[in-house]
């Protein structure tokens, strides 16, 4: 099995099974929720370089005497790196598997099981279309968010916010 680049502009791919994923531009309001828990473990996940991160933060923690702080980001360290360890299907690809929908998939419910199932149907495909896909899905959600707190801030700005 050789592997497959589909272009990110795509709307529609097959899977090593033959099955049909389309690639819906939003998401509905139960995924939506599923989606905020998936990005806060993507970001607080770990990689190489991410772990190295948290290591040297313990460090200086410890050197400040923050014990407390530092029992934390070991914590994260070792809950993150024990996900690359043991297998688990990276966020990223749990993110698309809310947005990348088979033909008869039912899209006001998601199950973890059904998304494994998919990434593991997906096996041949280029990282590379998932990352450009989650990248456009989050530029269509995050802009709107930084906006409305963004003006938000501007206007308690304007207003002369007693808070500050």
């Amino acid at each position: 099995m050789g592997q497959r680049t589909i272009e990110v502009s795509a709307n529609s791919f097959s899977g090593v099974s033959g099955k049909t994923y389309i690639v819906y531009p939003s998401l509905t309001a139960a995924r939506y929720a599923v989606l905020e828990t998936l990005q806060l473990e993507m970001q607080y996940k770990t990689s190489l370089s991410g772990f190295v991160s948290e290591l040297q933060q313990a460090y200086e923690a410890l050197n400040n005497g923050k014990q407390a702080d530092a029992a934390v980001i070991l914590n994260n360290a070792i809950n993150g790196a024990a996900r690359v360890e043991s297998g688990e299907p990276y966020p990223i690809l749990l993110i698309c598997a809310l947005f990348i929908c088979a033909e008869d998939e039912e899209q006001g419910k998601w199950s973890e099981a059904e998304a494994r199932a998919k990434i593991e149907d997906w096996a041949d495909i280029d990282i590379a279309f998932f990352l450009g896909c989650a990248s456009n899905l989050f530029l269509r959600f995050i802009p709107a968010l930084n906006t409305d707190s963004l003006s938000s801030s501007e206007a308690s700005d304007a207003e002369g916010d007693p808070k500050q």
